[in-house]
Formats: structure tokens, sequence, C-alpha cells
């Protein structure tokens, strides 16, 4: 799997969260509501 970076840096909240830039998901078409399963790898978390 090629990595691309993107050169977007996002902080983890008080709650844990992160927000995906709007350009990564219109990019993925990840739309609103939208459901993204999480796995850790080894040391990366996959969406």
């Amino acid at each position: 799997m090629a990595v691309k970076a993107t050169g977007v840096l996002r902080r983890v909240d008080e709650l844990g969260r992160i927000v995906l830039p709007i350009e990564l998901r219109r990019n993925l078409d990840i739309a609103i509501k939208d459901g993204l399963e999480i796995f850790k790898d080894n040391e990366k978390i996959i969406l």
C-alpha cells in the first residue's frame, strides 16, 4: 500500500476526536454519516 502525505496536521481533541479534512473526504468519497471501520495494524490506525 502506497502512503501519500497530505501535509495536514490534525490534533486529537479532549474527547479523542480528529477531523478529516474536507479535501480528503471528497477525494475518498466519504459522506456525512458514513460509517468508517477502524483497525490497528502494528503501530498504524487504518480507517
